[in-house]
């Protein structure tokens, strides 16, 4: 069995040096391109998700890869000038919905929002 080289480099045994590596991986994935502010408020209504053409959460997603999702991630994207905030709703690389969401909290939607997780 081969070791995946994403894994390869990290020292299970150093928690710090894991650490390092950890934050080092997700902040090369949470990198955008662009990043546009689209609303102060998020969607939490079923109306308000089909008003911007969602059907769909996905949870623990940097940016969603289904085209009708809002992408929710603890950790915020950036680009090299801005970097999300929680609780607001961004559009991201022009592409996909995301916004910066702790889903060991209340989640902030409405029952019945959304069509899918």
């Amino acid at each position: 069995m081969t070791m995946d080289p994403l894994f390869a480099y990290w020292d299970w045994e150093d928690p710090d040096a894991l650490a390092a590596t950890f934050e080092k991986l997700t902040a090369d994935l949470a990198r955008c391109e662009t990043l546009d502010l689209v609303a102060r408020r998020l969607p939490v209504t079923r109306q308000d998700f089909l008003d911007i053409g969602l059907t769909g959460i996905e949870f623990a997603a940097f940016k969603t890869r289904h085209p009708a999702g809002l992408g929710t991630d603890l950790v915020g994207l950036h680009t090299p000038t801005m970097t999300t905030e929680p609780g607001l709703l961004y559009r991201a690389d022009g592409t996909s919905y995301f916004t910066q969401l702790d889903i060991a909290e209340k989640l902030p939607f409405g029952d019945g929002c959304v069509d899918w997780v």
